[in-house]
């Protein structure tokens, strides 16, 4: 996905919705031209534009949503077992230990599910994690 979708990953949200704004801009300017001059030359330059517009668009839309609706959590003890249940009894299913970020898919009161890559996923008690 970082390879496929690299302007998110290389490039600030605040820059991303910038050239957002930019290219609406440009892109609208140019259709009004278009409507106006009825030159047949610009269109392949909108159809760019318009992708491009699409994408980055796109891109700051995911990023916001991104940041008001995904939490993540970083691991504040030297090692804490991610279980499969909320239980000390539980099975331990892999340890994590001080300072790596996970996701929180799900909270209750006294624990938190976390994603910590695709296939790792598991119960911390709340006082391990600080979600941020």
């Amino acid at each position: 996905m970082r390879i496929l979708f690299f302007w998110k990953y290389q490039l600030s949200p605040a820059t991303i919705r910038w050239i957002a704004l930019v290219l609406n801009a440009v892109l609208w300017i140019s259709l009004a031209v278009l409507a106006i001059r009825k030159k047949q030359i610009l269109r392949p330059s909108i159809l760019l534009i318009a992708a491009g517009t699409v994408i980055f668009s796109a891109t700051a839309a995911f990023n916001y949503i991104e940041a008001t609706r995904i939490k993540n959590a970083i691991i504040l003890p030297a090692e804490v077992a991610v279980r499969s249940g909320f239980g000390d009894t539980a099975t331990q299913l892999f340890v994590l230990h001080a300072g790596t970020r996970v996701r929180v898919e799900r909270e209750t009161d006294t624990h938190l599910l976390i994603r910590y890559t695709d296939d790792k996923i598991g119960w911390v008690k709340r006082a391990d994690a600080g979600v941020i």
